[in-house]
């Protein structure tokens, strides 16, 4: 980094990292200036899952033989015509 970018980005900047790993730090490496919006993040599931909150469909999905599929939403996913 040059010391001049301006870096405008999203949720996932901060939370892939902790998912896999990443080149940088996102809390060592940049410096937060201004919030400019917030917004909710859900995880939904369907109502057939025996699960009623985060920590027990963790439990489930760890514990679980079957293969488990997962989708997104992004913007990049709709559909324009």
């Amino acid at each position: 980094s040059d010391g001049y970018t301006l870096l405008l980005t999203a949720t996932s900047f901060t939370t892939n990292p902790a998912l896999k790993p990443a080149p940088f730090d996102p809390v060592k490496d940049f410096a937060p200036i201004a919030l400019l919006a917030t917004g909710a993040l859900g995880v939904y599931i369907n109502p057939q899952v025996p699960a009623k909150s985060m920590r027990e469909f963790v439990t489930l999905v760890r514990s679980a033989t079957a293969a488990r599929s997962i989708s997104r939403w992004s913007s990049s996913s709709w559909k324009r015509e």
